[in-house]
């Protein structure tokens, strides 16, 4: 990056006054080592990143190509990782880019009320991540080649007397199936209100993409939860008794993760104007 114009991509703010010696030899979205930038008792981890592939320009473009971003995220997910393995960290969003230490520090003096208030309130806990699928049984109504066949071949009164009885099977299938998920939606409210007892805090966000669960199942409760580490194990064993007890859903446990869903306010004071010496994507 000899000559070429940097930014500092900010991956986390944490307390002031910790190591973070762990992060030494751990490589970035850019290919460097991140470091740390101190001011009014906080931390932020950063890395030097060039302007030509980080700069606002080049991050429209870049962020639009697929493999790309994933690279990206996976590197900065890394990094938080890493930096919340042994200490509380508010992550923030991907391509937040400032262009030096100075504003660095000068961000960290601006909203160190917000940052502290989310570090006070994640301390000790984790985040943990539940999708509840509902499974579908196979449907295997209508008639066969043969009886349908047969169907045709048969007097008008025959097919009138088949078709009735086609519609009332489908009736019927149909007043099953919405039985079946008004049970299952009624399951997954109980499964939230359960977990919700051994959180300090729950959010219930919008289902993922089947391309993201990688199945064709609806997903009817897509929460996350902050845990106490203490409590940890409580809530796994509700996870495992919720599932026991809810035969029609398939329930998914993820993490434990960052707490990006709990620091949401703490991630929106960096600011995402253009040309103030910082972008956000």
């Amino acid at each position: 990056m000899m000559g070429e114009p940097t930014g500092l991509w900010m991956y986390a703010v944490t307390p002031g006054g910790l190591e973070l010696e762990h992060l030494n030899g751990l490589e970035g979205v850019g290919g460097g080592e991140p470091r740390a930038v101190e001011a009014a008792g906080l931390v932020a981890v950063v890395e030097a990143v060039p302007l030509t592939e980080f700069g606002e320009e080049a991050l429209h473009h870049n962020l639009e190509n697929l493999s790309w971003l994933e690279k990206v995220a996976r590197a900065h997910d890394a990094v938080i990782a890493a930096v919340t393995k042994d200490v509380s960290a508010v992550p923030l969003r991907l391509a937040t880019v400032c262009l030096d230490d100075d504003r660095v520090r000068a961000i960290l003096k601006e909203r160190s009320a917000e940052f502290s208030k989310a570090l006070r309130l994640i301390e000790g806990r984790s985040e943990w991540g539940l999708r509840a699928h509902l499974r579908r049984a196979d449907d295997t109504s209508g008639t066969t080649a043969g009886s349908t066949g047969q169907a045709k071949r048969s007097s008008g009164t025959v097919q009138r007397g088949a078709g009735a009885a086609y519609l009332q099977r489908r009736r019927t299938q149909l007043t099953a199936r919405q039985e079946a998920e008004r049970a299952a939606a009624e399951a997954v409210n109980a499964v939230h209100q359960e977990l919700c007892k051994y959180a300090v805090g729950a959010r219930r966000q919008p289902p993922p993409s089947q391309q993201l669960t990688g199945t064709a199942e609806p997903v009817l409760l897509n929460g996350t939860y902050l845990v106490d580490q203490a409590r940890t194990g409580d809530f796994l064993a509700a996870v495992e008794e919720m599932q026991a007890t809810s035969p029609a859903l398939r329930l998914v446990l993820t993490g434990p993760w960052p707490p990006y869903s709990f620091t949401a306010a703490a991630q929106a004071t960096v600011p995402t104007t253009r040309g103030g010496g910082e972008q956000s994507r």
